[in-house]
């Protein structure tokens, strides 16, 4: 064989051998497609270069599927690049009519004019800002503006987003629970109401309601819950967004005080306005008038604007701790900013353009930003090719900083030794009988990768399947 050829075969040789090398093997694709886990479910994957491009591995990676919380990487990682990190939510305190310096009386009402801040009281971001100080640094703020006394109402200015409507296709078990609480103009301990109860030694009693906190006037709580040997919290809320009557059904463990059961809070911004009178009272500062929520633009002077944490932190926590609330409000935010009205379908609209934009022009369907509709559908391709395009991004790193690592938040299952420090950063989606992880991966060999699996309607176990898709991550970054 002539000395040049020889040289073209050893060329093409290594080209083969290194581009096979560069791929997951197929005995590592067959170990999930096979696994008795989710034989028979849907399932797509894909596995890409983030600085290159090159798929590394796929499997069926145009199928639509329901990513379940997966779907808040869209929501965070658009706000980050429309808003950008840096951006606060902002609520405005003001007043109309006069103040009558001698005296300190306000002959007029006081305004507070919601911005859609989803940190305001949250138990989220309680070690930053403790989960009364909004309403402390009220008092201060009218004290500081001579205000000692109110004349007139507290007007709840909610006109500048849109009352909630569910999204389509929200489960009615979802809705009267905490992950089902919906964002407002003005939210308040992440628009969550806690119920307390006492069950007894035997299962099958009554359990008792002790208290509800935040107390909510006019709210009737009708108790079908009982007491069980079964040592988990199987309580279910039912209630829309607009009724004053919430059924509270299911099970709870026996022998427990207190036992706390969350549910989602009827009108946040009324009790917002309850609240602040009754602390406004303790504070010293008489209201003569009644809180009065107001979806028509108030006229204000402004005294005082508060602000939210930073964007950034903002997603770090709705990443790690997948709170549904904050992924619809940054919806209704995204809207806010652009139309100078927060509707949730008009954010929707906004994400949907985005992508479609920068991303994909292949069908997709988002109802929600939280991912808590199974009428939401999108491919493994999509995510993998958002989670490049983010990697590319101005706000790339701030984007990945905000995805958990393994052994915390909600990857707290995942190995630490498998993926030490942030080997492995992603967001994590389930709902029953679907399970989903998508986000960055860095390979023994140095080599970083994006990667969405999907897996809906699953025969094993939420135990199994985690054991299926942790294991496949951990041969991948073995692999590449």
């Amino acid at each position: 064989m002539p000395m040049n050829l020889r040289f073209a075969w050893f060329f093409i040789l290594i080209l083969v051998f290194g581009f096979a090398r560069g791929q997951v093997s197929t005995r590592v694709i067959n170990d999930l497609r096979y696994d008795p886990a989710i034989r028979g479910a849907s399932a797509g994957l894909v596995i890409t270069d983030v600085e290159n491009g090159q798929v590394l591995a796929e499997w069926n990676p145009d199928l639509l599927l329901s990513p379940a919380s997966v779907a808040k990487l869209f929501s965070s990682g658009i706000a980050l690049q429309l808003l950008k990190p840096d951006f606060r939510f902002e609520t405005l305190l003001g007043y109309s009519g006069r103040i009558e310096q001698s005296t300190g009386r306000l002959q007029g009402n006081l305004v507070v004019r919601g911005g859609g801040d989803p940190t305001t009281g949250s138990e989220y971001f309680n070690r930053e800002i403790p989960v009364d100080k909004f309403f402390d640094d009220i008092s201060e703020a009218l004290m500081a503006a001579g205000i000692h006394s109110i004349d007139g109402d507290i007007l709840i200015d909610i006109s500048g987003f849109q009352r909630w409507t569910i999204p389509d296709r929200w489960m009615w078990e979802d809705v009267g629970n905490y992950y089902g609480a919906g964002p407002s103009a003005v939210n308040l301990y992440d628009n969550i109401a806690k119920l307390y109860f006492n069950t007894s030694a035997q299962p099958g009693n009554l359990a008792e309601l002790v208290s509800v906190k935040p107390s909510i006037e006019g709210v009737e709580w009708l108790n079908m819950l009982y007491s069980s040997e079964v040592n988990r919290d199987l309580a279910y809320v039912y209630g829309s967004p607009w009724d004053t009557r919430r059924v509270v059904r299911g099970t709870i463990p026996v022998r427990r005080t207190n036992f706390v059961v969350n549910a989602s809070m009827p009108e946040p911004p009324l009790v917002f306005g309850d609240i602040l009178k009754r602390k406004l009272t303790m504070a010293g500062i008489r209201v003569a008038g009644k809180v009065v929520i107001t979806e028509n633009l108030s006229e204000a002077e402004i005294i005082r604007s508060f602000y939210s944490p930073l964007l950034s932190r903002v997603c770090s926590v709705l990443n790690y701790e997948s709170v549904n609330l904050i992924a619809e409000s940054l919806v209704m935010q995204l809207s806010y900013r652009q139309n100078g009205q927060g509707r949730h379908d008009e954010g929707m609209k906004i994400i949907s353009g985005f992508l479609k934009e920068n991303i994909t022009t292949d069908p997709f369907f988002l109802e929600d930003g939280s991912g808590l509709s199974r009428a939401t559908a999108v491919s493994a391709r999509q995510i993998s090719d958002f989670l490049i395009f983010m990697h590319k991004s101005e706000s790339g790193d701030v984007f990945k900083s905000t995805l958990p690592v393994a052994g915390a938040a909600t990857l707290r299952s995942f190995s630490t030794d498998t993926f030490p420090g942030v080997t492995l950063r992603c967001k994590s989606g389930s709902m029953t009988r679907i399970r989903a992880y998508a986000g960055y991966l860095k390979c023994r060999s140095g080599r970083e990768v994006a990667f969405a699996v999907m897996v809906n309607n699953f025969p094993g176990t939420s135990q199994e399947i985690f054991r299926t898709l942790e294991g496949f991550l951990g041969k991948v970054r073995n692999e590449l």
